[in-house]
């Protein structure tokens, strides 16, 4: 670049003093190869307080950038122009650039304020204005494409985590672009959302960021404070990127708070466990099996099943409870009791009975 403007006036290869003079230079670079006419120049270097004579003052002027900076300036009836090519000013590059979508380029042209040496002046202000909002913009769509790089990178690094393939060496490869991380683009967008508290497209940033490094709580309370911002300076809603982020965060899975390893034992089966496993064990027709302890000897017996000799006359549709009362002799329960076929035991207060959905109420019917 020969000129510089993004930033305090930079001439390649010449050194620039006075203000006026580098008033004049950045005016110019305003319109490279475009002739400015001399009452405009007047208009823009003495706004308000022009000079005795302003065409004379006007040429000294000119005399003294040619001396400083040599080959820059031509001349023309109506007026000056600087004589390079748009290219050769770095804001007239940085627009192209940022046009085609190379932001990265773009930005690495910025060295400061904009039309640094002419802000005090009014054409200074619209121009830098404009190159002003464009970096933001740019600089969001790079801290964009930034984010999107780390979260294929995660992705990434998980897949080749899961691969147990060595990697094939195909030869030098092209480095890959150079980008912060998560943790550097949150501290990045913090600064920004700072300095510019109404710009929703860096706090929208700020929220994914924060999703993306597990910190969910705090991208939550991001959009919250930027929501009430805009309801109570501007009486507006947050935008649908804004709110895209916040719904992001919103799904964002975290891990289970406090889950850690089962206790020894913990997975041993309990009296629920026993209950759920005999009323499945009994609905698909086979006994449910009895947690032991160790060193627990089994009892003589059917190993949990009806004597084949009464099965058919009980059924094995319906199990149900009955309690044992002290006068249960008398009662119907207790003649089952009485009746029940050898080798079936009866608790101490409770006995089991299995009965066919068929059976009607007489306790031996089945004899």
């Amino acid at each position: 670049m020969r000129v510089g403007i993004l930033g305090p006036l930079r001439v390649a290869g010449s050194e620039v003093g006075g203000a006026r003079v580098r008033a004049l230079l950045v005016r110019l670079a305003l319109d490279p190869g475009r002739v400015v006419t001399a009452e405009r120049l007047i208009d823009d270097l003495w706004p308000g307080d022009p000079p005795a004579h302003p065409p004379a003052a006007l040429q000294s002027l000119v005399s003294r950038a040619r001396r400083e900076a040599p080959g820059l300036i031509a001349s023309h009836p109506a007026g000056y122009l600087l004589d390079v090519a748009p290219d050769e000013v770095d804001a007239w590059a940085f627009e192209r650039l940022v046009r085609q979508g190379d932001v990265r380029r773009a930005l690495a042209l910025w060295r400061g304020a904009p039309l640094a040496d002419a802000a005090a002046l009014p054409f200074a202000t619209g121009p830098a204005a404009r190159l002003e909002e464009l970096r933001l913009t740019a600089l969001a769509a790079r801290i964009a494409a930034d984010l999107d790089l780390a979260a294929s990178r995660t992705v990434s690094s998980s897949a080749a985590r899961s691969t147990s393939s060595p990697p094939v060496a195909t030869g030098p490869a092209a480095a890959p672009p150079v980008a912060p991380g998560p943790e550097e683009l949150v501290a990045e967008l913090e600064e920004l959302v700072a300095a510019h508290p109404l710009r929703e497209p860096f706090h929208a940033l700020l929220v994914r960021a924060l999703t993306a490094v597990g910190r969910r709580a705090e991208a939550l309370a991001a959009f919250e404070r930027i929501r009430n911002a805009l309801a109570e300076e501007l009486g507006v809603d947050p935008g649908p990127e804004l709110r895209e982020a916040h719904l992001a965060a919103l799904q964002d899975q975290e891990p289970s708070p406090g889950r850690g390893p089962e206790p020894p034992g913990s997975n041993l089966p309990g009296p629920a466990d026993e209950v759920r496993g005999a009323v499945g064990g009994h609905r698909q027709g086979r006994p449910a099996a009895r947690h032991r302890p160790p060193g627990h000897a089994r009892r003589p017996g059917w190993r949990g099943q009806d004597p084949p000799r009464h099965r058919d006359r009980l059924g094995d549709d319906r199990s149900f409870r009955l309690p044992r009362r002290p006068d249960d002799s008398a009662s119907p329960a207790g003649r089952l009791g009485e009746q029940r076929p050898r080798g079936v035991r009866c608790g101490g207060k409770s006995v089991v009975v299995r009965a066919r959905a068929g059976l009607d109420g007489g306790a031996g019917g089945g004899r």
